[in-house]
């Protein structure tokens, strides 16, 4: 659990040393730019289209939505989900404890995605480093991610249940699927996608 805890870690520096919002959206209306975090507690932080954030949006209890061709600098939630509509930038990773990610089409990551417990879903997206999940499934639908596919898992945070990760529709992973031992992870690829690297204490089937 040590990923968790560090995660938590800096979400709470980042929570002081910011001004927060409690019980309360934060809104970007349409084509806005805003420099400076966004930080909240018990609220949605949602972002219109056209928009460029030069910040951090952080959130504990609330979603992070992200309008079209809009550009974030970083997204982290705890118990929210995360949105991407289509032609999103985010310049560095997308990571929740407890949400889902989803990603439209021509969204673009530009360092890594990250769960815990949430399941992270790409269509015709593309992450330009890895991703990485504890419990959350993944569903790659005609999308690139060019790094590694990492699952950490400890036995005893299985809660009995397989992750399963689907490669389909025109996907290509370019690094390898590592999971630790006995993590209890399924991998189905597609016949017109491929990973390129190695999967490793993984089973694999195609269709």
């Amino acid at each position: 659990m040590h990923h968790l805890k560090q995660f938590f870690y800096f979400i709470i520096l980042g929570l002081v040393a910011c001004n927060v919002s409690v019980n309360k959206d934060i809104i970007i209306e349409d084509g806005k730019v805003h420099q400076g975090n966004l930080t909240t507690v018990n609220g949605n932080i949602l972002i219109g289209e056209n928009c460029k954030v030069d910040g951090i949006c952080r959130t504990v209890n609330g979603l992070i939505e992200v309008g079209q061709h809009s550009t974030v600098d970083e997204l982290q939630t705890v118990n929210g989900s995360i949105r991407l509509n289509s032609n999103v930038i985010i310049e560095k990773n997308v990571q929740t404890v407890n949400g889902s990610v989803n990603c439209d089409s021509g969204v673009v990551i530009r360092h890594d995605i990250k769960t815990i417990n949430g399941s992270i879903k790409l269509k015709d997206a593309e992450v330009e480093n890895s991703i990485r999940t504890t419990n959350g499934d993944i569903f790659l639908n005609h999308s690139l991610v060019k790094g590694d596919i990492i699952i950490k898992r400890k036995r005893e945070e299985m809660e009995g249940s397989k992750i399963k990760i689907y490669v389909g529709n025109g996907s290509t992973v370019e690094g390898n699927i590592l999971a630790d031992e006995n993590a209890g992870v399924e991998v189905i690829i597609s016949k017109d996608s491929e990973v390129k690297g190695k999967i490793h204490n993984a089973i694999t089937l195609t269709e």
